[in-house]
């Protein structure tokens, strides 16, 4: 169902064109009704807390690249944000005052979202951003790519080259890479915070969602999303 819709949308942009160009009249698609898609879980594989663990300590952080993808992770992980935002993101999109920090987004549609970061998010970006000595290279892109040498470029990482370190790094930590994907971290951040006493609508104010029922798919268990909500996050050791 959910191809069938997209076929049509694609269909019906195109016939848009054609209108616009005056090669058509009018678009015969426009009353056409696709299937009705009713999604009530999100299909992104999450991760529980040990395979998080697992995953983050299994990162070699005496070298650049350790730093950098363990911060990677860890923004996608307690902020939410979609990996083409942290393509996107720039050293200045980091902003440190007093006992918060926050990163400002460029999301969807052109949207700008401004979010929180868990301390262990802050921990790890700091590290990376002291061991890279980018912090005055302000109007740089804050996460860079490697050259052949294994030294950072002023290059940005692209969606692609984060997918590839993803299911690298899973892979290394035995983790099921073939299904990890940039979006289970999201997936795994709003789960773990929801299953930790979360509440839905600072959920949503963080996750950039417009609505609360994009936000609960991702459940498997105005300023809402306070420190102390952000810090609800906890990835803990199964002791049994």
């Amino acid at each position: 169902v959910r191809t069938v819709k997209q076929h049509m949308a694609a269909i019906r942009m195109c016939l848009d064109y054609l209108v616009t160009g005056g090669i058509l009249t009018t678009n015969p698609a426009s009353n056409v009704r696709a299937p009705k898609l009713s999604v009530t879980k999100g299909v992104t594989p999450v991760l529980d807390d040990d395979q998080v663990l697992d995953l983050l300590e299994s990162i070699d952080v005496s070298k650049i690249a350790g730093l950098r993808d363990r911060a990677i992770i860890a923004t996608m992980l307690f902020g939410w944000p979609r990996v083409s935002a942290v393509c996107g993101l720039r050293v200045k999109d980091y902003e440190s005052s007093g006992r918060k920090t926050h990163l400002f987004l460029g999301e969807k549609g052109g949207k700008e979202l401004r979010i929180l970061l868990h301390h262990v998010a802050e921990e790890y970006v700091d590290a990376y951003i002291k061991a890279a000595d980018i912090a005055e290279d302000r109007a740089g892109f804050l996460f860079r790519a490697l050259d052949r040498h294994r030294r950072l470029t002023e290059r940005k990482l692209d969606r692609s080259d984060i997918l590839a370190m993803v299911k690298r790094r899973a892979k290394k930590a035995e983790l099921p890479w073939e299904t990890i994907c940039n979006h289970s971290f999201r997936a795994t951040g709003i789960t773990n915070y929801m299953a930790n006493g979360g509440r839905i609508d600072a959920a949503k104010e963080q996750a950039g969602h417009a609505d609360e029922r994009t936000t609960g798919l991702y459940d498997r268990s105005s300023d809402k999303m306070t420190k102390a909500e952000v810090e609800r996050m906890r990835f803990e050791r199964n002791k049994q």
